[in-house]
């Protein structure tokens, strides 16, 4: 199913309005890069970027007490996943809780299609990206 279906069949609670801090051309293009690369950035170059961008934790950030984040130390998490939450961190510059709830939506999307729950996924953030640029254009 492409975003544009799931973003019609699914009732969003990101609030309004966003304010997009990337152009959207280039984080359309980043975005590309970032779902076609072999070799994502490092994860201590992600949490730089998202500790510029970002004053609340990550573990903040997904969920009453992480109750999305992933096992492990951060450092130690999947690097496309913190790439994709890095270049959102980029796109949503001090809008910690616009990201929080988008993320935090599009595990819940995917858990409801999957028929489970868990920690946050690569392909979350980056629907999470598709459906806020569809959201900005």
């Amino acid at each position: 199913m492409d975003i544009q279906s799931r973003l019609s069949n699914t009732k969003t609670s990101i609030p309004v309005p966003i304010y997009f801090t990337l152009p959207l051309s280039l984080a359309r293009t980043r975005l590309d890069d970032l779902t076609t690369c072999t070799s994502p950035p490092s994860a201590s170059s992600s949490l730089a970027v998202i500790g510029a961008n970002w004053t609340l934790p990550l573990d903040a950030l997904l969920g009453f007490q992480g109750m999305a984040s992933p096992y492990g130390i951060m450092e130690e998490w999947d690097a496309r996943l913190l790439a994709a939450l890095a270049l959102l961190s980029e796109c949503l510059v001090a809008q910690e809780m616009v990201a929080s709830t988008c993320v935090l939506d599009a595990v819940g999307v995917r858990a409801k299609r999957e028929g489970g729950g868990g920690s946050v996924k690569w392909g979350d953030v980056v629907d999470c990206l598709e459906g806020l640029m569809v959201r900005v254009e």
